[in-house]
């Protein structure tokens, strides 16, 4: 029979109470916020429900896989380690229910983010976008960025590709995300990763983003009157987008047609899942940032590669339009700082100091 232990469950719960912890610390930062602008958040049941269906269709095919694996390793009885495999869930119920609990929580983050960055047009307004151009061409030899990636990705068919990295963003994130609520073997590093990954939210996504407002390059022309500074840029997605197209690729510049629907998000004021165009810092590349941390911390391998894909991020952030480099060069920064900031008070202090 299956029953929760509730003084176990208890246990679990202090466990993670410094996750938790920060879970508190956003809910009442943005009841504070809320409080000052008059906001109410209007998108909770859409992530709670996302998050959810995600979790049930990784859990699917990952067990699929598994299933699989075991049955082109030849083991003698496959269904038996996988049903020994699958009860585990059941077996120890309050790190389940912790686990939905913390999903649950991280869905409510990122329903808060996308209300904050929603209303960010609404009770501010965005004006650094001029600055951040001409700092961006400054710092960069008075070349714009993208011409720079331009010059070294300049068929069409590597910039499907870089769209491709980073679109998979998404994917990889989610997968990140899942592995290290699950890394009960380095509670440490579970706790840093997963705290600095709901700071850098929260944080770099809303505070800095609020602050620093801005729409980025493929925003640029379309608000600010007069502004042809990145015509060029666009114009050459569309053109290689088009000569994708015609050549038959199923790769294609996808950002163009997202990039539609936010803005189309934006002047009729929706709210609906993944909606806002504020730029700077750069979510993209602060969360591949802190899974190249992160991944570096449990095996360094793995951090070399998760490096290298946070490189693409940054190239392909300002390759398609979306970013400034700063934005990325900020994200990143802040990211570290939030990471090493976090790592401190995660630190158990049971250990001795290394002198």
């Amino acid at each position: 029979m299956i029953f929760l232990n509730i003084k176990k469950f208890k246990s679990t719960i202090y466990r993670d109470r410094k996750i938790y912890f920060s879970f508190l610390f956003i809910f009442m930062s943005y009841s504070l916020y809320s409080l000052t602008i008059k906001n109410t958040l209007e998108t909770p049941e859409i992530y709670i429900k996302t998050i959810y269906i995600a979790a049930t269709i990784t859990l699917s095919i990952s067990s699929f896989f598994y299933f699989i694996f075991l049955i082109i390793k030849k083991e003698k009885r496959p269904l038996v380690i996988f049903l020994k495999i699958a009860k585990k869930p059941f077996s120890n119920l309050e790190e389940s229910l912790n686990l939905i609990i913390i999903l649950t929580f991280i869905s409510l983050v990122f329903s808060i983010y996308t209300d904050i960055k929603i209303s960010i047009p609404n009770n501010f307004h965005f004006y650094l976008d001029p600055y951040l151009a001409n700092l961006d061409r400054k710092i960069h030899f008075g070349i714009a960025p993208w011409q720079i990636t331009h010059i070294i990705f300049s068929s069409p068919l590597s910039s499907a590709i870089i769209n491709l990295l980073y679109n998979l963003w998404f994917f990889i994130c989610w997968i990140f995300l899942i592995v290290f609520c699950c890394l009960f073997r380095n509670q440490q590093l579970r706790e840093t990763t997963l705290i600095t990954f709901l700071l850098c939210w929260m944080i770099n996504g809303s505070l800095f983003a609020t602050l620093l407002s801005s729409v980025g390059p493929c925003f640029y022309d379309l608000l600010y009157q007069g502004g042809d500074q990145f015509s060029d840029l666009m114009q050459v997605l569309q053109q290689q987008h088009s000569i994708l197209e015609k050549d038959g690729y199923f790769l294609g510049i996808w950002s163009l047609n997202t990039q539609h629907m936010l803005w189309e998000s934006y002047t009729s004021q929706s709210s609906t899942l993944g909606t806002g165009i504020s730029a700077m810092p750069s979510m993209h590349v602060s969360i591949a940032t802190l899974m190249a941390l992160a991944t570096h911390s449990l095996k360094k391998e793995l951090g070399i590669l998760f490096w290298g894909y946070a490189i693409m991020i940054m190239i392909g952030s300002v390759h398609l339009g979306w970013h400034y480099a700063l934005d990325g060069y900020i994200g990143a920064l802040m990211t570290y700082g939030i990471w090493l900031s976090v790592g401190k008070f995660c630190k158990d202090r049971s250990q001795p100091s290394k002198n």
